[in-house]
């Protein structure tokens, strides 16, 4: 589990700091053996192999999401949102989010978690603030994780989904962002001297709401998904997901589609697009609890 602490700035070294704090973590994830290096083009690598590779520099990115360019959040930045805190422990405790103490649980900020949790190696990013977040940083606070559709590979470390929010943050606000589809091999029995038989994946969606996730009423393909679990609305920011252009053959032609906690019915909207080099980021307003999958007709 990686970990980083967000304050409120006061000097550029700062910013450093942050960044050293970061890089340690990610080499200890080196001398931990959970690290790989991602071959060059041509080069082969297992599924768990490539997950934990994308999973570090997915944690530095996570790391240092205080620094870089500024969002339109859509909503009032200003004032933190209304925080549920009988829900408070439920989601720490789903989320896998170990609460801070001592001095990080009085200063103003908030903690990051990035988590490779469960047998199905599904990723989680997580946030708590138990003091709650009085700075507005131009940057959002931003909770992602890789795109995984629980059938392929892992593509680029970019590619990528989750939500951006604002950084003021009542007190005891808890907050991840979850793979909602995963891959498994169910269990099999060995015998000796019988040749073992072929591995058999299967696929799950499911949430902090829903076992099975209603994906076969969707109106199409469900591409990518995940949840966003908190004990708070944002009053802002948005929903996104960043994929190749190559991967998606008309970025026009897809649609984000909502499903409320404990619903049944969807809700989709086409998505607004904007150009980024070789990837396409689709993104909708106001995030909101429960469970977002792009889709393809």
């Amino acid at each position: 589990m990686l970990a980083a602490r967000h304050q409120i700035p006061r000097m550029p070294v700062l910013v450093m700091q942050t960044a050293l704090f970061v890089s340690l973590q990610v080499r200890n994830y080196f001398f931990l053996g959970r690290m790989a290096v991602i071959p060059t083009q041509g080069g082969s690598m297992n599924k768990n192999m490539r997950h934990a590779a994308l999973l570090s520099l997915l944690g530095a990115a996570i790391g240092l999401s205080g620094c870089g360019a500024g969002l339109d959040t859509g909503g009032n930045d200003s004032a933190p949102a209304a925080v549920d805190s009988g829900m408070y422990r439920d989601v720490l405790a789903y989320c896998r989010i170990a609460e801070p103490v001592g001095i990080d649980a009085t200063r103003d900020g908030w903690t990051t978690y990035l988590l490779n949790s469960d047998q199905y190696l599904t990723v989680t990013t997580g946030m708590v603030s138990v003091a709650g977040s009085s700075s507005q940083w131009e940057t959002p606070l931003t909770l992602y994780v890789p795109l995984n559709n629980g059938a392929s590979a892992y593509g680029e470390p970019a590619w990528s989904m989750g939500v951006r929010m604002p950084t003021v943050l009542g007190k005891q606000s808890v907050a991840c962002v979850r793979q909602a589809s995963h891959t498994f091999t169910p269990p099999q029995p060995s015998i000796p001297g019988v040749p073992n038989p072929p591995l058999v994946f299967q696929t799950v969606w499911d949430s902090y709401w829903d076992r099975a996730i209603p994906v076969s009423t969707l109106p199409g393909r469900a591409v990518y998904g995940f949840e966003f679990v908190s004990n708070f609305a944002p009053t802002g920011g948005e929903v996104f997901f960043r994929t190749g252009k190559a991967s998606v053959a008309s970025a026009s032609a897809l649609s984000v589609c909502y499903l409320a906690p404990r619903s049944v019915q969807w809700s989709c909207t086409q998505p607004g697009v904007a150009d980024a080099g070789k990837d396409w980021q689709l993104s909708v307003s106001r995030p909101k609890q429960g469970v977002y999958v792009l889709v393809a007709p």
